[in-house]
């Protein structure tokens, strides 16, 4: 208004007045619904790094299906997950149908797996992806911390794309290579 309505001015400035208190009161009430809208404002902003972040989901979801020992699933996950959003990401294999005893674990590190099952920090949440082998068991372990801003990453694509990729992939293994 200020560029298209010179005799405006004073009109501009008041509804900017206007505009800039009734946000700064919204922030300060802590209105829900503004706070909602704010977020979504702001992922709207940040929406074509996502979009890639999931394309590129998908397609290591699928050379993930291709995987014929537990190295080829180590080097797929590693490829998907060494630009993530996560802090820490950990693989467990386990002979049979439980998830205790004569479990393995690798940590992603640098871009690969190293044999380590570090402990879950308090200010860290996890998300935990289950998936069967031929006779075996595993679980990918997806943990971030809690001061970090929202998460890019759709979860949900992450287990209808990544989880049935992972059973497929363990389908393909046999346990005496896991071991």
């Amino acid at each position: 208004m200020l560029f298209l309505n010179p005799d405006a001015r004073s009109f501009a400035v008041a509804l900017l007045v206007l505009g800039m208190g009734g946000w700064l009161v919204s922030r300060y009430l802590r209105l829900h619904e503004f706070n909602e809208l704010a977020r979504v404002a702001r992922r709207g902003l940040l929406k074509p790094r996502s979009i890639v972040m999931n394309v590129e989901l998908r397609r290591a979801a699928e050379r993930l299906q291709t995987a014929r020992s537990l190295a080829d699933l180590q080097d797929g996950l590693a490829i998907l997950l060494r630009r993530s959003e996560f802090d820490v990401v950990v693989l467990v294999v386990t002979a049979g149908n439980e998830m205790r005893g004569s479990s393995r674990a690798w940590r992603l590190h640098e871009g690969r797996f190293v044999e380590d099952w570090p402990p879950r920090r308090p200010d860290e949440w996890e998300v935990v992806c289950p998936f069967d082998g031929k006779g075996w068991r595993g679980e990918l372990h997806l943990r971030r911390r809690l001061a970090r801003r929202s998460l890019l990453l759709d979860l949900n694509l992450l287990m209808d794309v990544v989880q049935p990729a992972l059973t497929q992939a363990g389908q393909n293994i046999t346990y005496p290579e896991a071991t």
